[in-house]
C-alpha cells in the first residue's frame, strides 16, 4: 500500500496517527518503509494533547530514545517526510517502535493505532 507519493523536490508527505498511542514509557525507534530513488529528510513532533506539538525534530533513534515520557497520558506523533531530490519516492509505512506500561496488555486496553495521511506541497 502506498501512502503517498513525492514527486518533485519539495513536496511532503504529512503522516498522522488518527488516534493516540497509550501507556507509552519509552521510545525507541522507527520502522521506515519507501521505494523509488532520491533523498528524503524524515522529521517528527509529538504532543500529549493533539493540539499544542513540539516543533519538528529528525527522525531518528537518539531524537526519539532522549525524549521523556508520561506513560499516564496519551501520546500523538506526527511525521513530515519531504524530498530533497531524486524522486519520485513512494512511501509505503512509518511507525515508531515503542515500550508500554504492562496496563497496556490488558486485553479490554489493546489497540493498534492507523494512521492517516496529508500530503502537500
Amino acid at each position: 500500500m502506498v501512502l503517498a507519493t513525492l514527486s518533485q523536490v519539495g513536496d511532503y508527505a504529512k503522516i498522522s496517527y488518527n488516534q493516540p498511542l497509550k501507556y507509552v514509557t519509552q521510545l525507541l525507534g522507527y520502522n521506515f518503509q519507501s521505494s523509488g530513488t532520491g533523498s528524503l529528510k524524515l522529521e517528527f513532533r509529538w504532543s500529549y494533547s493533539n493540539n499544542i506539538k513540539t516543533s519538528w525534530l529528525p527522525l531518528n533513534s537518539v531524537t526519539l530514545q532522549a525524549i521523556k515520557l508520561d506513560p499516564e497520558k496519551d501520546l500523538w506523533i506526527d511525521f513530515r517526510i519531504t524530498l530533497l531530490g531524486g524522486g519520485p519516492i513512494m512511501i509505503q509505512s512509518i511507525e515508531v517502535t515503542y515500550q508500554q506500561d504492562p496496563i497496556a496488555q490488558d486485553k479490554f486496553l489493546g489497540y493498534r493505532p492507523i494512521a492517516a495521511i496529508v500530503t502537500g506541497k
